[in-house]
């Protein structure tokens, strides 16, 4: 075998991960902007899937535009990483998602009030306080608001795995004097 076939197939026995990226979107009073999907029962952060060759704020600013009825661009800009969330494959998904969620700032429901949500995927947007939008999401995804509102208070990001940081204590090794040297 050539390098490049064997390089090609190291290639396509990689997993396949999807990404997908969330909009930590809030007005003045701290409300947080959610969706309602028409395709499932809890609610979402504004966001979705990163398509193929897509970058993920990109991706991000495509789907507040698309969510928002707002043309691309002219929607809230997007900020700093806040979380990265590992979801194993589940019922329905049969391959991991790492979820990414940006600060996408303070916009007043005034700038929304002109946007057309998009019927056919979305019931509506609605700000709401954060105690009920932990309760309105489902609970992976309430975790994910919960961390994203800790590393935007902190300025820190957080990794996750579904919804919660993992122990990293069984993988650290002490560091011993003079090593990698």
């Amino acid at each position: 075998m050539t390098g490049a076939r064997v390089l090609d197939a190291w290639y396509t026995a990689l997993a396949g991960v999807t990404s997908a990226v969330g909009a930590f979107i809030r007005d003045a009073s701290d409300r947080v902007l959610l969706a309602q999907p028409t395709y499932k029962e809890d609610w979402v952060l504004v966001g979705g899937t990163v398509d193929g060759g897509e970058s993920p704020t990109s991706a991000l600013r495509r789907e507040i535009a698309e969510e928002l009825g707002l043309p691309v661009g002219s929607g809230p800009v997007v900020g700093r990483l806040l979380v990265t969330d590992w979801i194993p494959p589940q019922a329905g998904w049969n391959r991991p998602m790492h979820h990414l969620v940006f600060d996408c700032g303070i916009v007043e429901p005034p700038e929304l009030a002109g946007s057309a949500v998009p019927r056919g995927e979305l019931h509506g947007v609605e700000f709401v306080p954060v105690r009920r939008a932990l309760r309105l999401l489902a609970p992976h995804e309430a975790r994910r608001l919960e961390m994203a509102i800790a590393a935007r208070e902190t300025g820190q990001h957080f990794y996750l795995e579904s919804g919660r940081r993992p122990d990293l204590r069984q993988y650290s090794h002490p560091v011993t004097k003079g090593a990698g040297r």
